[in-house]
């Protein structure tokens, strides 16, 4: 057995932010894939101006052959407004993910539940 010698007592409490609008910045991008199986595009994000706020996780499904055109159409519509609000370059051929690391804007942040618990997310425009 092994002793972690760390002062759990200097822990401040994670902060869900009320609904409303914030500045925030993109700390990490990366592909990834779904429970389902499907790649996606998923986005770490933190609010500028509170430290203690919990991160908020952004996911996007990346349109793949097998979806239905709606699906696609869908998929393609959320990357291009995500890629517009935090200004990431973009060309007919696709983006880099990175290009999203230390983007910030100024967006809508609402709050979901999930399994008894609190989570923020973005609410983000349908289109742009």
């Amino acid at each position: 057995m092994s002793f972690i010698n760390v002062n759990v007592k200097e822990a401040k409490p994670v902060e869900v932010l009320p609904e409303g609008r914030y500045q925030v910045r993109v700390v990490a991008a990366e592909e990834v894939t779904s429970s389902s199986g499907k790649p996606m595009l998923r986005l770490t994000i933190e609010a500028t101006e509170y430290p203690y706020a919990e991160p908020i996780f952004h996911n996007v499904l990346l349109p793949t052959s097998d979806m239905p055109e709606k699906q696609v159409n869908l998929s393609l519509n959320n990357l291009k407004v995500l890629l517009v609000v935090f200004g990431v370059p973009f060309t007919d051929e696709g983006f880099n993910t990175e290009d999203f690391i230390g983007k910030i804007a100024d967006v809508d942040i609402g709050i979901r539940s999930y399994d008894g618990r609190n989570f923020n997310q973005l609410k983000l425009p349908r289109s742009v």
